[in-house]
Parts: structure tokens; sequence; C-alpha cells
């Protein structure tokens, strides 16, 4: 186990491992070969990072397309059916959790 943390291969007892030490921290084709890994692997990372941000994105905003849209339906009842923002979200069938949400948002416009 001791040799998994050893920097210098000619401390390693393991004589396999000795070599890939040396060879990937010793041999400039070596450092060269680790430094692509390494580049490649963070380039994957990276992009499949980017592609989570993306769908999260999306989700988030299609949520708010779904709220601005409910608020605009609220602000619609209550203009064109002379009602109060609760009614129109009564109407609507909007649980009160998010009816407390919603005129926050109303009263901010």
């Amino acid at each position: 186990m001791q040799d998994f943390f050893e920097p210098d291969a000619e401390k390693i007892h393991y004589k396999e491992l000795a070599k890939r030490v040396d060879y990937f921290k010793g041999k400039e084709q070596g450092v060269s070969a680790m430094c692509d890994l390494m580049e490649n692997f963070l380039a994957k990372r990276e992009a499949k990072a980017l592609e989570e941000g993306r769908v999260e994105g999306r989700v988030e905003g299609r949520a708010e397309g779904r709220v601005e849209e409910q608020l605009r339906s609220i602000k619609i009842l209550m203009q064109k059916m002379n009602m109060t923002a609760q009614a129109a979200m009564d109407m609507m069938e909007i649980d009160k959790a998010t009816q407390s949400h919603y005129l926050a948002r109303l009263s901010v416009l």
C-alpha cells in the first residue's frame, strides 16, 4: 500500500508499479501521454457539465414559462372579468401555496 503514495519510482518495492511510475513521471514520452490523458479527461468532464447545465437551464426555462403564462391568464381574468387576483386563481384552481407566490409576483408587475 505504501508504494501507491511514493512519488519516487526507485523507492517503490513492486517493480511493475515502479516501471509505470518511472515512465509516467520520469520519461518525457510518459509525461506527455499523462498530460494528453488528463486533457481528454477534463474535456469530457467539461462537455458533460455543459450538457447538464443546458438540460437544467431548459427545465428551469420551461417552468418559468409556465409561471409567466399563468400570471398572464390571471391578469386577463382580472381585466376582462373584473375579478380579483384571488378569485382568478381560485377559478384556475391554483393551489394555495402557489397563490401566495403568484400574488407576490403580481404586485411587482
